[in-house]
């Protein structure tokens, strides 16, 4: 039976340069040292881009604001603590 992706938010910190060109700031996990999008699981109380702009804050440091129309779908497996990868 197929399992429906879980939701997650996940927030793509940028900056824009002079002269209109963007930066995007890469990010690497600590356990796997892969480049990661900081993304997390729903919070209670918050919005879905406050919830992503937290999950980016507490993963990589950056503050700024945050678009409140997303850019996309992003699917990945997410691997839990037991090994079982569930679909976000």
């Amino acid at each position: 039976m197929l399992q429906s992706p879980a939701i997650q938010y996940a927030c793509l910190p940028f900056r824009e340069r002079g002269g209109g060109s963007i930066e995007v700031m890469l990010i690497t996990s600590r356990g796997t040292r892969r480049w990661v999008i900081p993304k997390g699981w729903p919070m209670k109380g918050r919005k879905p881009l406050a919830s992503a702009a937290r999950e980016a804050l507490d993963e990589a440091g950056p503050v700024g604001e945050v678009s409140k129309v997303p850019i996309g779908p992003y699917r990945y497996g997410k691997r839990l603590k037991s090994g079982e990868v569930v679909p976000c």
